[in-house]
């Protein structure tokens, strides 16, 4: 290039560069962070697909923009309206009445998808509104039902349909790019209720009986009264409320309500005997859907019992958030990811040589990813299930802690950590005899091949200082001669009776001969 080639480009650049410094403007930059915060679905980047494009594409039906209209997917469509008339006609509500509630939240729904949005999407609010709420009421109607007004041969609601399907409805509900905002079917229950109740346990009704407590305190001491009067009150309440027999088939809204109506008619003019806010009731109203919600959709993913706690809290923004917040959220009494960064970076030993130096594995039947310590020689995990679409579900889950800031890296950092702990089939061996692993490949070749390459290849983790400590300590113990010592000592000899009869028999034979040849000495020497 000329010199006065270069000059010209370094002078257009310099232009442009001055362009944009002189119109950055502090609102607009606000505005384009507001954006970036308020997005929690996400494309894949290109680069990251090469490895394995086929775990992010759905294969039965879409859920959101991102791959509506795939041609793979199209006979599905045909099926989301259906559920749509169904559900529709059940709840005898007018079809605009649906269409006003996702219109209300619209805007919301489009930031969910961010700068990833585009054409029509983005441009054609009424298209993106019906497309909203036809994927909506088919993700209820397939979580929520069965119900009668389908017919016994239906190839998708019946129950024969449901159990064929199940499991591919599941895996495309948790690609990341794939995903419903939890707000469209929050909107979509709202028109319906009460007539479409949602069966929940006990659990959530504890919870809110704590809830209307609290908050009812909160609520009474704001507004300046007495705290002795408060607690009085409370008790009156608690005796008269918490006395009423809930069935437990009862919608938990149902049970708010009820909770709501007694202290209303109790507060009309001529019975007076309370006076709480009411508007407590109206906010505990709005949680217990938000809960509802969690709950039904942890319940189809199978989550139910790991993701209580999670459930128990706001609404969360979509089914695959949630489903990894019930892999990974700890309340802080266990976990050994919240743990302070004490230990550097060890790598960790094959399952192979961790059992060769003496540790034990025990398995944790309902612990979450996070539910991993090591003490006193014991490794404690969580049972990990290898099926046929553990690969994609990985990959997804790891891909979202990528994109979205606040998801954390907890399924990346299990991840390397069975990378780490799986270096050949006689691992994964070893962790499936220990009852830690669960192989549903049927080939231990083929699950380590998964853990040791597909799912690790490419991922780039900072510190994660519980597993950190635990490597560590794993690690130190290792080391330690006497350990791998006494395990082989225990493995050679005392691996069944009859060895460990040989060699006591034989100890004793040794003691004896020994004492022996003491006394014989000892007279010889008399």
């Amino acid at each position: 290039m000329s010199v006065m080639g270069e000059e010209k480009h370094n002078s257009s650049w310099v232009v442009d560069m001055e362009k944009m410094l002189a119109d950055d403007d502090p609102q607009w930059r606000r505005m384009q962070a507001e954006r970036w915060e308020a997005q929690s679905i996400y494309r894949v980047p290109e680069w990251l697909k090469r490895m394995n494009a086929k775990a992010y594409q759905p294969r039965l039906v879409s859920l959101g923009p991102f791959h509506h209209g795939d041609s793979n997917l199209l006979p599905m469509e045909e099926h989301k309206r259906r559920a749509l008339v169904h559900l529709i006609k059940r709840s005898k509500k007018p079809l605009q009445d649906f269409i006003s509630a996702i219109d209300d939240v619209a805007e919301e729904l489009q930031a969910a998808y961010g700068v990833d949005l585009h054409g029509k999407w983005r441009t054609n609010r009424e298209t993106f509104i019906d497309m909203m709420l036809m994927d909506g009421c088919f993700l209820l109607e397939m979580m929520s039902g069965p119900f009668q007004d389908y017919k016994p041969h239906d190839p998708v609601f019946s129950m024969h349909g449901r159990k064929q399907i199940h499991a591919i409805i599941l895996s495309d509900m948790l690609l990341t790019e794939n995903q419903l905002p939890l707000l469209v079917l929050k909107k979509i229950l709202g028109v319906l209720r009460p007539n479409y109740p949602v069966q929940v346990n006990r659990g959530p009704r504890q919870h809110f009986r704590n809830l209307i407590v609290l908050e009812c305190l909160r609520q009474g001491l704001h507004e300046g009264h007495d705290i002795v009067e408060v607690f009085q009150w409370l008790q009156e309440v608690a005796m008269d409320i918490f006395s009423i027999e809930v069935e437990m088939d009862v919608d938990i809204n149902l049970m708010v309500q009820q909770c709501k109506d007694f202290l209303t008619e109790a507060n009309t003019d001529n019975n007076r005997k309370y006076p709480p806010p009411m508007e407590v009731f109206d906010w505990l109203l709005q949680t217990a859907a938000d809960i509802d919600i969690n709950l039904m959709v942890l319940s189809f993913q199978g989550r139910a019992h790991e993701g209580h706690d999670i459930a128990n809290m706001s609404l969360r923004l979509h089914p695959l958030e949630l489903y990894h917040g019930s892999l990974t959220y700890s309340n802080g009494a266990s976990g050994v990811y919240n743990k302070s960064p004490e230990h550097k970076y060890e790598m960790m030993p094959s399952a192979f040589e961790i059992h060769e130096a003496g540790i034990k594995f025990k398995k944790r039947e309902r612990g979450n990813l996070v539910d991993i310590d090591f003490k006193r020689g014991v490794l404690s995990m969580p049972v990990t299930k290898v099926v046929d679409s553990t690969e994609s579900l990985y990959l997804n889950l790891m891909a979202f802690e990528r994109l979205h800031v606040g998801a954390g890296d907890l399924v990346t950092a299990y991840v390397i950590f069975m990378d780490n702990i799986i270096v050949s089939a006689k691992d994964v061996e070893m962790l499936s005899s220990n009852g830690v692993l669960k192989n549903m490949l049927g080939c231990n070749e083929e699950a380590a091949k998964l853990f040791n390459g597909t799912l690790s290849r490419g991922q780039v983790l900072g510190p994660c200082p519980g597993l950190h400590k635990v490597q560590y300590d794993v690690k130190a113990y290792c080391r330690k001669p006497w350990h791998k010592w006494r395990a082989t000592l225990i493995r050679t000899y005392f691996r069944n009776p009859w060895t460990c009869i040989s060699l006591a028999a034989a100890a004793i034979l040794l003691i004896a001969t020994l004492l022996q040849t003491i006394y014989t000495m000892k007279q010889n020497m008399s």
